[in-house]
């Protein structure tokens, strides 16, 4: 999948510099690292990251349901609120 998308890419990108990743629970730092590497479309300076941004999400989650209440289906909150207006944007826009 990685070299279907360089392709598409039309060699503006030849090598890959570095990869971000959740690590879950399924370890991809390393496993995906090597994999790439064994493909030779990678740079000798391959940066490997934890994505660490889903963390932060779950932080916000609990004090940000307990101030405006959790969402879902049916309900009629401002969590909602803001999902619909967010989707009715998407709609109008190109």
């Amino acid at each position: 999948a990685i070299c279907h998308s360089l392709k598409k890419l039309e060699g503006s990108v030849e090598q890959l510099s570095g990869q971000t990743t959740d690590s879950g629970g399924g370890g991809t730092l390393n496993s995906l690292r090597d994999e790439v590497a064994a493909l030779n479309i990678v740079k000798p300076d391959y940066l490997v990251a934890n994505y660490t941004l889903h963390s932060q999400q779950i932080l916000l989650k609990g004090p940000t349901e307990d101030v405006f209440g959790d969402g879902g289906l049916g309900k009629r909150n401002v969590m909602q609120l803001l999902h619909s207006a967010y989707d009715l944007q998407q709609c109008f826009e190109f």
